[in-house]
């Protein structure tokens, strides 16, 4: 018998962004640390991802079949019967109960889910966020949910190497990311609100290769008089974010990241799937802001963030809690539970 493999299916484009591909390379990873196999079937802009996951050593099928229709499903299980898969992994929104349930009859099948929003016929059920365990998921009997930020996926450039110490002493730096697309280009209504406040830190911008507003970002940062260096689509991401000690983020995926990294962090939701995390996150008082950030006037936003850049003993109590979220073993777990059956 060869080496074990999971198939893993998501898909990816600038509308959609890079989230769901970025934490199969993570589960990917955590699976080939255990001896197993990871291939990537990729739809939607393929291309958009697909240096990614070259990068980090998989392979990859192009699925040019809508998302979770049955043509989708009869090319993953063909894929999986000729790698000889142990396991399917979908990842994304459109892959909906009939196409998880084509898969289950034949492979054990993993759902990475954010919404528990519909029955889920899979074997396991994957929920990474903070606060998933509370909610009530409609699975056969028998499915295991692991959900909440104990399962967290982190790729291998995070949890390769030792969490990174902080001193309260160090000057701020910080650190402004929306992720691989940033389709409501919030980065730039950063930059504008930002260079309002008094004695703004230095910045570090990341932008992901999606990001198509960099004129506007440019013409942005030369008027608002911030120190100010931009990054696209870093190499090494871990590497890039641990500049900083401050961190203005979505409330996507990068919010585990920057936990890991201990850095302080705003947040707020830019689209639909993150409004829960942000806002749970912000209650707890583990993180500032919390809101729709379309909800918020730029006067709103600049009491958020000259609270968050200048109030250093609420930072420092509210980073203490959020730090503890993530200790970097989620996606061990994950790939344990896939392989214990």
């Amino acid at each position: 018998m060869g080496v074990a493999s999971l198939i893993l299916r998501a898909n990816a484009s600038e509308e959609i962004g890079a989230g769901h591909v970025m934490r199969l390379i993570a589960l990917a990873q955590g699976a080939r640390r255990e001896g197993c196999e990871a291939h990537f079937v990729l739809g939607g802009d393929p291309d958009f991802c697909a240096p990614k996951v070259v990068d980090a050593g998989f392979s990859i099928t192009a699925c040019g079949e809508p998302a979770g229709s049955a043509s989708d499903s009869k090319a993953m299980q063909r894929i999986a019967h000729d790698r000889d898969a142990i396991a399917v992994v979908v990842d994304g929104y459109d892959f909906k109960a009939p196409y998880v349930a084509s898969l289950a009859k034949s492979w054990r099948t993993v759902v990475i889910d954010d919404l528990a929003n519909g029955h889920i016929p899979a074997h396991l059920v994957v929920n990474p966020n903070y606060g998933a365990e509370h909610l009530a998921y409609s699975v056969p009997t028998g499915t295991r949910v692991l959900a909440g930020s104990n399962f967290a996926l982190l790729r291998s450039e995070f949890v390769g190497s030792p969490r990174p110490t902080r001193s309260v002493a160090e000057k701020p730096r910080l650190v402004l990311t929306f992720g691989g697309s940033d389709p409501v280009n919030a980065t730039t209504r950063m930059v504008r609100v930002l260079g309002t406040l008094q004695d703004p830190p230095p910045i570090r911008i990341i932008i992901g290769a999606g990001f198509r507003e960099a004129g506007e970002l440019s013409a942005c940062i030369e008027a608002s008089g911030l120190l100010v260096e931009v990054v696209r689509d870093p190499s090494d991401m871990a590497a890039c974010l641990s500049w900083g000690n401050l961190a203005i983020s979505a409330a996507g995926g990068t919010l585990w990241e920057l936990s890991y990294l201990r850095l302080a962090v705003a947040t707020f939701s830019i689209v639909d799937n993150q409004e829960e995390t942000a806002r749970s996150l912000a209650e707890r008082r583990m993180v500032f802001g919390g809101q729709r950030l379309e909800g918020l006037s730029d006067s709103e936003l600049a009491v958020v963030l000259e609270k968050f850049l200048h109030d250093a003993d609420t930072r420092d109590a509210y980073a203490a809690r959020y730090h503890t979220l993530i200790d970097g073993l989620g996606a061990q777990r994950v790939v344990g539970e896939i392989l214990s059956t």
